[in-house]
């Protein structure tokens, strides 16, 4: 460091023999600033006061401008401290250029930067490096981006934000994640609705008909059972030849049925034609076994029963969706103003449920379909839970006892900046009930009491001692005495 060599070591050093006999507390108080530690030991301090001072500044002026400079190189060496340490945490490339990126900021206080402007020189091979680094950026290599200094961070906050910030991270509480969102209910339906059309979509495959294309929802599975059922229909002519006409007969009947659930509304009515239509199936079935007897072909007569068995337990999925669902079919009334559609997910889960328990739903759309549209509603169902039972969660760690800290921090841009009242922090932070400590804080909740209770122990001590009582402490802060007593335990 030659420059040191030719004076400017001396010329400073005069100064501070002269600073260094006056009493600390002057020293700390001069105006307009005060004084940095690392001034008596950064190199460029030494340069930036001596050519303030070459260049007709007072002595004080000139103090001023090293002071600044001296404040510049601390908050360097913070910021490659805090790069060193989070390479440490979690080392890889990203730590790595992180580093790099801070060292050469650093650098430059000392090498002609913009962070020094007095040139000043370093030993052999560090300032090599440095313009090495500079002229690998200006070659096209993308130029890392300053580091924020902790100088500038701090200034781009408020004292009060600062200060809090500050005793929220000697709580060495985890720095915790933003609050929880609460969910949405904008997807439950659409995707529920989806759900239900690519299940009867597969089933339709399955079974080799037609997708259903239908603009409802409450269609979609009855499009399917029709199509099916037109499988086993185009039979009947052969069926009924053979059984003289029982087969149609009973379906005729078995459709009635199904056109009087659709209109139902009273559970129990609804019990009582679903045990009619089993008690038809069950003769419909021995109709299909009479025409076998009779020398039908077995093949055609088991794709007939299976078709018509499957299309009847679709057409009660069906009633199931419809009387699961409200709101306006879709092309009904005016366009925008009329209520969607809207499957309630409690209802339908509760009635496949049913269905499931009894086969009925597996002899409708298979097992695996049979499972698809019970995730479908249960999803919907349990969307549609948290939404209602949503409590939104405080933030975790650092940034819940900055919640606490700040409403009890002053802000003073003279002097010392803001001071956190930890005792009314601790104040406010007993008053929650435990359950809402535990939603801000969750399992740091002991570790956070802890902090507060120390450092309002600490703040009590130092202002008061042993000179006063609890209850005069209580009067003049107007926090509880029960509250106090809590500190001490």
């Amino acid at each position: 460091m030659t420059a040191i060599g030719q004076g400017s070591g001396e010329a400073l050093g005069d100064i501070w023999d002269a600073v260094k006999g006056l009493p600390g507390g002057i020293v700390h108080s001069l105006p307009p600033v005060q004084f940095h530690d690392s001034i008596k030991q950064a190199v460029p301090v030494f340069q930036a006061y001596e050519q303030a001072r070459s260049s007709g500044k007072s002595v004080w002026d000139s103090m001023r401008q090293a002071n600044e400079v001296a404040k510049q190189h601390d908050a360097a060496q913070q910021a490659l401290q805090a790069r060193i340490d989070e390479f440490k945490k979690k080392p890889g490339a990203a730590s790595v250029r992180g580093i790099a990126d801070a060292a050469a900021f650093a650098a430059t206080i000392f090498d002609g930067g913009a962070l020094n402007p007095a040139n000043t020189e370093l030993p052999a091979g560090v300032s090599e490096a440095n313009a090495a680094a500079r002229a690998s950026a200006g070659e096209g290599a993308v130029a890392a981006k300053p580091v924020p200094s902790v100088a500038e961070t701090e200034a781009a906050a408020s004292p009060v934000e600062s200060a809090v910030a500050k005793a929220a991270a000697k709580s060495k509480l985890p720095e915790g994640q933003p609050a929880s969102v609460a969910p949405t209910g904008e997807d439950i339906q659409p995707t529920l609705q989806q759900g239900i059309r690519d299940t009867m979509g597969k089933v339709a495959d399955e079974n080799g008909v037609a997708k259903s294309t239908a603009k409802s929802i409450r269609d979609v599975v009855k499009e399917t059972a029709d199509n099916v059922y037109a499988k086993s229909k185009s039979q009947f002519g052969v069926l009924d030849e053979a059984t003289g006409g029982n087969v149609s007969r009973f379906d005729e009947q078995i459709r009635n049925v199904n056109r009087a659930l659709a209109n139902v509304t009273d559970d129990v009515e609804e019990g009582k034609l679903l045990a009619r239509k089993a008690n038809l199936e069950a003769s419909q079935e021995e109709a299909f076994e009479q025409a076998r007897a009779k020398g039908v072909d077995p093949n055609l007569v088991d794709e007939a029963k299976a078709n018509y068995k499957k299309a009847q337990s679709l057409y009660d999925v069906d009633n199931h969706v419809k009387m699961s669902t409200s709101g306006t079919r879709p092309g009904i009334g005016k366009l925008g103003a009329q209520m969607p559609e809207v499957i309630d997910p409690k209802k339908l889960s509760s009635r496949l449920n049913k269905v499931y328990d009894s086969g009925r739903l597996q002899d409708a759309v298979g097992d695996d379909n049979a499972q698809a549209l019970l995730e479908h509603s249960d999803n919907a169902q349990i969307a549609g839970q948290q939404i209602k039972e949503f409590v939104p969660s405080s933030p975790t760690g650092q940034k819940a006892m900055q919640d606490i800290l700040k409403p009890n921090t002053k802000g003073n841009l003279i002097g010392k900046g803001a001071n956190t009242d930890f005792l009314k922090s601790y104040r406010d932070f007993d008053a929650l009930a435990p359950e809402e400590q535990a939603a801000r804080f969750g399992k740091d909740v002991g570790q956070a009491r802890d902090y507060l209770q120390v450092q309002a122990r600490n703040q009590i001590i130092k202002k008061w001692g042993g000179r006063v009582g609890l209850g005069a402490i209580a009067h003049a802060t107007g926090v509880d005495k029960a509250v106090l007593h809590a500190i001490w335990d």
